[in-house]
């Protein structure tokens, strides 16, 4: 299938299927069964085989027309001539075939082979009946005897079964992995409809991440129980001017699950400001979670499941995300600047598919000089797709608390009637801050008309930090609430005038630890592109060479 370029998507042939049904080209093969004695025969006569009928539904986001369906005798994972296949299937997805074995042991063969269903360019998910499915071909497929549907879902199973897993741990197995009802991998078409959640943490987003990672060519896989522990250390992040200004982000893990069914991966920050070593409050945000307010340093564990996709849970489970490693690049012996130039670049496959290209590195690579990375050095792309509004924050303890102990005492003790705009310091003194930018060269800050009302001041300042103040002018008001969230009180304004420059970030105040603070509350996803990202990062190996010619401790 062709991408129709667009000017706010521009996915993978596959991407409208993620869009709108991730992947969706099968080749298809299999179904469920029945069976008719057409004959027996007295004492010594021969038997006649009961023919085998088998019939089901090929699925991605919603059922597949065009996909071709068979039974796989010989268990390549392919359709071979002789095979017992169907007709392709129509805008229902649904197939049909008649199998007339020879004899007792053709019988058991049918009935203990997969079904397949291959999906092509010419396939066509019923979730975006004017585009095809998929750029590429590729196969869904079915365990034996659990063929009504064919999807994604199953085929995670079926690949689980190939490998030597009995069917009911390989269900329990795909069902932990990508955190989903074990009863939904076999229909899932009872989930919210990706016309009407984008995206949304259910079974059908899983099969459609599953067919997308089937489109780019990535093996799915899964992890049986009692399966060996893999270690890994990887920079998620890094933000480099020199020795002394520098921000990093480390991630480790020993690969070891836990009884709660998740390998455990901890993240440790550090950093240098003009030489002055960064603290903790500055490098951990604290984060609005089930629990409330919580500071996720480096004591928290970053949940992730084993297998291919996975599934990741932040910061005591307040985001989600399915991803999947897209290619994983040996760097041993090359050049660093060379590698880190490739890796700030991005890759042209996902890139070329309009996917967002979240960079794992700033920094100029001439500084690595003629440095080379050692035996061992990796480099691993990965995409995500993240299932849930990210939470609201308060990005800095340290910066963004403000005089007051409770909402209603701030409230009270910067009345709008009391503001006075002639100096920096008396709008310090009158109004309250962290409310962002409003554009490029202006920031806002509020007082408090009454109990309901909140007026904001538009007032020139310095980017990218905005720490100065020039002149203010009156801007605009909006209303305000009080309410408790997840056990904390916050104030959220009904019209932030910064939103539309912030990109949909929202900023109000909370009360954390005795104090008020400013909290961001980040857009909403607004569709399933915006969902999407991929980064490139080094492994341990790579960043620890790294680390040493860049001076960092």
């Amino acid at each position: 299938m062709q991408i129709q370029p667009s000017a706010s998507t521009s996915f993978p042939a596959v991407r409208p299927l993620l869009l709108c049904g991730l992947v969706a080209s099968l080749y298809a093969c299999g179904g469920g069964s029945s069976g008719t004695d057409s004959g027996g025969g007295n004492g010594g006569g021969t038997v006649t085989q009961p023919a085998i009928t088998l019939s089901g539904t090929v699925a991605i986001d919603q059922a597949v027309r065009n996909a071709a369906v068979c039974v796989d005798l010989n268990a390549n994972a392919a359709c071979d001539t002789g095979e017992p296949s169907a007709a392709a299937t129509g805008s229902d997805g649904k197939f049909s075939l008649t199998y007339q074995p020879g004899d007792a042991a053709a019988t058991a063969a049918f009935n203990q082979a997969p079904v397949l269903a291959r999906i092509t360019p010419e396939s066509v998910d019923a979730a975006d009946p004017t585009s095809t499915a998929t750029a590429k071909a590729f196969v869904l497929s079915a365990p034996a005897g659990k063929s009504a549907q064919i999807n994604p879902l199953t085929s995670l199973v079926q690949k689980a079964i190939a490998a030597g897993v009995p069917r009911e741990v390989a269900e329990a197995a795909v069902a932990r992995q990508l955190g989903i009802d074990a009863a939904r991998i076999y229909d899932y078409q009872s989930d919210a409809a990706s016309s009407t959640a984008v995206l949304a943490d259910t079974a059908r987003t899983a099969a459609k991440v599953t067919a997308y990672a089937l489109e780019l060519g990535v093996p799915i896989q899964v992890t049986a129980p009692g399966a060996a522990a893999v270690a890994s250390s990887q920079l998620a992040l890094l933000n480099y001017g020199n020795a002394q200004n520098y921000s990093v982000r480390e991630r480790r893990s020993d690969g070891v699950v836990q009884a709660d069914g998740f390998a455990h991966q901890f993240e440790t920050r550090s950093g240098k400001t003009n030489g002055t070593v960064s603290t903790q409050e500055a490098l951990f945000p604290v984060t609005l979670t089930s629990s409330g307010w919580t500071r996720c340093d480096s004591s928290v564990a970053r949940l992730t499941t084993q297998g291919v996709p996975s599934r990741t849970l932040l910061c005591n489970q307040s985001t989600a995300y399915l991803s999947f490693t897209t290619a994983l690049q040996d760097v041993s012996g090359k050049p660093m600047a060379e590698v880190i130039t490739q890796l700030r670049a991005g890759d042209t496959t996902l890139q070329a598919e309009g996917i967002r290209h979240d960079r794992s590195l700033e920094m100029d690579p001439a500084t690595l000089g003629s440095a080379v990375f050692p035996q061992g050095a990796q480099m691993r792309t990965a995409l995500s797709v993240q299932l849930n509004r990210s939470p609201a924050f308060i990005n800095n303890t340290a910066t963004d608390r403000f005089g007051f102990a409770t909402l209603e005492a701030m409230i009270a003790g910067r009345p709008s009637s009391a503001v006075n705009l002639s100096t920096p310091a008396t709008v310090r003194a009158t109004t309250v801050g962290a409310a962002g930018p409003v554009d490029a060269n202006h920031v806002l800050r509020v007082a408090f008309i009454d109990a309901a009302n909140a007026q904001f001041y538009s007032c020139e300042s310095t980017p990218p930090a905005y720490n100065d103040l020039g002149a203010c002018t009156v801007h605009s008001q909006s209303a305000y609430t009080l309410a408790t969230s997840q056990g904390v009180r916050m104030l959220t304004f009904a019209d932030f005038p910064g939103k539309t420059y912030m990109q949909g970030v929202t900023r109000g105040y909370t009360e954390f630890d005795g104090s008020v603070f400013g909290y961001r509350l980040p857009a909403a996803i607004a569709s399933e592109d915006q969902a999407l990202s991929y980064s490139t990062r080094l492994n341990g190996v790579a960043w620890t060479a790294m680390k040493a010619v860049l001076g960092i401790e």
